[in-house]
């Protein structure tokens, strides 16, 4: 993916993201699961991730402080 860009250019990533897991509850409720399921269904969208799961599988320092950004942002905004 990031091959894509020019140097120094940036990847914009566009997903939705369920909540972030932590090892105090490690997977989403049964009833989370199975909304975002039929979602998945509905849209024919690939498996859901969190945004900490992205950051693990991008492991490049410009998209993580990308997605970091994207996290601050989200997280500061009223629901």
């Amino acid at each position: 993916m990031v091959r894509v860009a020019a140097p120094g250019g940036r990847i914009l990533i566009v997903t939705w993201c369920h909540r972030v897991l932590t090892p105090e509850n490690p997977k989403l409720s049964d009833d989370e699961q199975a909304l975002l399921d039929r979602i998945c269904e509905a849209y024919c969208l690939p498996k859901w991730c969190s945004i900490a799961d992205y950051v693990q599988i991008a492991g490049i320092i410009n998209v993580i402080l990308v997605l970091t950004s994207l996290l601050r942002t989200v997280s500061s905004t009223p629901d």
